[in-house]
């Protein structure tokens, strides 16, 4: 994995073993730029660690807070900061895609992307700073929909140009 300038994750893996553990914080603290989408929030439900280094935590396993999620949905998405470089310029839109609700978001992220809809998590675009390291999470991009919009391909494209600038590794 080093030979990668960025790692994109979109993956929903139940376990994982101890020196995977540790190669994602050992990838983190050389400040390996990380963006994690949609189902990702998913993973390693058993693994508390990961919901620090995301920001949040879509819930399988506690039975006092399951998360849910809904298919082909109109979602209406707020654009919470239009001046902070992932987001610079966009005004708020609306996309067809898949929500998630009843989803933990950890208090210390920053929102980028908020919506209203009764079925979602209020925020569902945030950077987080785990060990002083960047990480963005986008909770779009369940499928060929939502990759077709033009916002969505703006906003993952500021992602991508944000966390490869070597000021925000830090």
């Amino acid at each position: 994995l080093t030979e990668y300038d960025l790692l994109l994750f979109y993956d929903m893996y139940d376990s994982i073993t101890h020196a995977q553990k540790q190669a994602y914080i050992d990838l983190i603290e050389t400040g390996k730029p990380m963006i994690f989408l949609h189902h990702s929030l998913v993973s390693y439900q058993d693994w508390p660690e990961f919901r620090a280094i995301v920001g949040g935590k879509y819930h399988t396993l506690d039975s006092t807070r399951l998360s849910h999620y809904k298919h082909d949905e109109s979602i209406s998405v707020k654009v919470e900061d239009p001046q902070h470089p992932i987001t610079y310029g966009m005004s708020d839109f609306t996309i067809e895609d898949e929500t998630y609700g009843n989803c933990e978001i950890l208090p210390g992220v920053t929102p980028l992307l908020r919506t209203d809809h009764p079925l979602s998590m209020p925020v569902i675009g945030w950077v987080n700073h785990y060990r002083q390291h960047p990480i963005v999470y986008l909770q779009g991009g369940h499928g060929p929909t939502a990759y077709r919009d033009p916002h969505f391909q703006k906003i993952l494209k500021n992602a991508i140009h944000w966390s490869l600038r070597k000021e925000n590794a830090n």
